[in-house]
């Protein structure tokens, strides 16, 4: 016997024609993935992006010098629990605080960074973080 398969490809044919379904229509639309619009906006805020990403690697290079050098100074077999023990918490888990937060608890001078409001409210890797 033989087995038939059958394959599920997407057909431009529905029931509905095109023009008559307003749903069909915004399904159709988010299953294209971004509008011409927001294209062209994401393309105008690239400058903007390119100096905040060059920001937040300053902020990451100065926040990865102080946990080093604090690592540097403590035990090598209790370094992790010994900086949980001063700071309040891992290192993990202090990367995912909002810079603004990381700088008041690593005791970091915030006129360091440039364009210090770009940065206050995203975390280490760049992500926006909701306030709780």
């Amino acid at each position: 016997m033989k087995k038939q398969t059958t394959s599920t490809q997407p057909t431009e044919t529905t029931l509905i024609t095109p023009g008559n379904s307003k749903r069909l229509m915004e399904i159709r639309k988010k299953a294209m993935g971004v509008s011409a619009e927001q294209k062209t906006s994401a393309q105008s805020t690239g400058l903007k992006q390119t100096a905040t990403n060059q920001t937040l690697q300053q902020a990451q290079a100065i926040i990865d010098q102080t946990i080093n050098r604090v690592h540097g100074h403590l035990p090598p077999n209790k370094k992790n629990r010994l900086f949980a023990i001063r700071f309040g918490m891992s290192e993990e888990s202090l990367k995912k605080l909002p810079i603004e937060a990381i700088f008041d608890r690593l005791k970091l001078n915030k006129a360091l960074i440039k364009n210090w409001k770009q940065l206050a409210k995203l975390d280490y890797h760049g992500s926006t973080v909701a306030k709780t």
